[in-house]
């Protein structure tokens, strides 16, 4: 038996490393007010923070330019108006050119890391060209949630996540802000403590009003959730809880 059991032990220490270091693609749709927008990157299982850190970059570009174009669309000066899909795929990138993108149909391939790219298509796609918008740093907005429920203990908020019986076939996918998919499981909940001293759970990021309450009544029909709607500020924080648990 002895032979044996050490085998066993010999095997796991290749599985082991060959587990942590295979990789999965994450896909990012973003349902932006003026456009829509999708990030698809590839990671290991142990580069989470990496994948997190994309996340957060990448949604606060995507804010940006919804602001943007919002402000413009207000004012009267978003002229000839097309509702794109700016994709920034990982296996795409080596076709796009540094500073540049491809249009193919509605779908506008670029990096979201490129200034010089998401400027040069704010002059051709949106015929603006009077100012600059930066892909650094992290831009805050106002999101819609829903309450599901709250502990005055952080790990008892955790397994509420998961009690809500909320899953990725979610009947309000086309509802959310931000939607992820891939090996690296997002919950699309996110938790925090606040004011009141209780670590509160939340469902979804909705960009609109009508949106959080069309998703409000879906859940309530699929799950018998009951729900409150709230409104947060999305900071980094938020974002990475929403992402990935």
């Amino acid at each position: 038996m002895k032979p044996l059991v050490l085998r066993a032990v010999h095997l796991s220490f290749f599985v082991v490393p060959f587990l942590l270091n295979a990789t999965a693609s994450e896909y990012c749709n973003f349902h932006a007010a003026y456009f829509d927008a999708e990030f698809v990157g590839n990671y290991a299982f142990v580069e989470v923070e990496r994948f997190l850190n994309d996340v957060v970059r990448t949604a606060g570009v995507i804010i940006r330019l919804d602001s943007l174009l919002g402000n413009r669309r207000h004012a009267g000066t978003l002229d000839h108006f097309v509702r794109w899909r700016l994709v920034d795929d990982y296996m795409k990138r080596y076709s796009v050119e540094k500073g540049s993108y491809i249009v193919e149909g509605q779908n506008v391939y670029i990096r979201f890391d490129d200034s010089v790219a998401i400027n040069k298509a704010l002059k051709e796609l949106w015929q603006i060209s009077d100012c600059a918008l930066t892909v650094g740093g992290h831009t805050s907005v106002w999101m819609f949630s829903l309450h599901t429920g709250f502990s005055h203990l952080e790990h008892v908020a955790k397994r509420l996540i998961g009690k809500n019986g909320v899953d990725n076939d979610r009947p309000d996918t086309n509802l959310l802000w931000l939607r992820i998919e891939g090996d690296l499981w997002s919950s699309h909940h996110f938790y925090q403590h606040e004011k009141d001293g209780f670590w509160h759970v939340y469902t979804g990021l909705y960009l609109t009003q009508q949106n959080v309450t069309a998703a409000q009544k879906l859940l309530l029909e699929r799950y018998d959730l009951e729900t409150t709607i709230t409104s947060h500020k999305l900071r980094p924080a938020i974002l990475k809880r929403y992402a990935y648990r």
